[in-house]
């Protein structure tokens, strides 16, 4: 009986959470004047870097032993047993629907085939036993319907089988973070056409990956140093590093 009734709140819990999760006020965590630095670091160090929208979010808990549930019923005092709920709930499982790949890692590279892998969602998940801060960085948030730019690294294999066996999650699938956690996400509620502050942050991603998205190195270098000449500072400053880290990786180890 003790362990219907844990099991029929956790799933009341897990539903609540869903549905106050989908109607969460987004705000910019990140300023967005921030959101244009680093570009060549932050896509690099990501597996790929994708428009898409949130279309589905839902509450994930983790799957109950014994011992979880006798450590969740404390007796109190008054010799009542209360339910603790520290440290079963799993976390929160976002769906994307990608509308556009901007930058892929492997292009990063001073060579590299081509690959015509269309990503057309993905999936990420973050567990709610993690601190809200990490490194600075705050904990991801996503909103269902709303539009974002997304620097995804995939969570490490050991990672995503602990996640599988412990919260029952799809494992035909891979499960994402974004990089350096709230700062790999920027959101695309507005116009993102060229204004009086200059080019977007997508505009200037958009150029710097399509340079960098040749095979060969020479067309790649040839690419990135018309970037270096731009106009804008942003985009030559990025574009030098990106020339450095392709220069870089052609070195023979010392």
């Amino acid at each position: 009986m003790r362990k219907h009734f844990v099991v029929l709140l956790l799933i009341a819990f897990t539903a609540s959470f869903s549905t106050s999760a989908q109607v969460a006020i987004d705000t910019e965590r990140i300023p967005p004047e921030y959101d244009s630095n680093d570009l060549y670091r932050r896509a690099a160090a990501s597996r790929f870097v994708v428009v898409g929208t949130v279309v589905k979010t839902e509450g994930v808990s983790k799957r109950l032993s014994q011992s979880d549930i006798e450590r969740m019923m404390r007796p109190t005092p008054s010799g009542t047993t209360s339910v603790s709920l520290d440290g079963v709930f799993g976390g929160s499982l976002y769906a994307i629907d990608v509308e556009n790949t901007v930058c892929r890692q492997a292009d990063f590279g001073p060579s590299a085939r081509h690959i015509n892998n269309t990503i057309q969602s993905i999936s990420i998940f973050v567990p709610r036993d993690e601190p809200m801060f990490t490194g600075g960085h705050q904990r991801e948030i996503l909103v269902v319907g709303e539009r974002y730019l997304l620097f995804l690294t995939p969570s490490p294999e050991e990672v995503r089988h602990k996640w599988i066996e412990s919260f029952q999650l799809d494992p035909k699938r891979d499960y994402y973070r974004t990089e350096e956690l709230s700062r790999g996400i920027v959101p695309l509620r507005h116009s993102q056409g060229t204004s009086m502050q200059g080019p977007s942050v997508l505009e200037r991603l958009t150029q710097l990956c399509q340079a960098l998205r040749p095979a060969e190195l020479a067309a790649k270098l040839e690419a990135v140093r018309i970037l270096a000449r731009s106009d804008d500072p942003v985009l030559r400053r990025e574009a030098i590093e990106a020339e450095a880290a392709l220069l870089a990786q052609t070195q023979p180890p010392k």
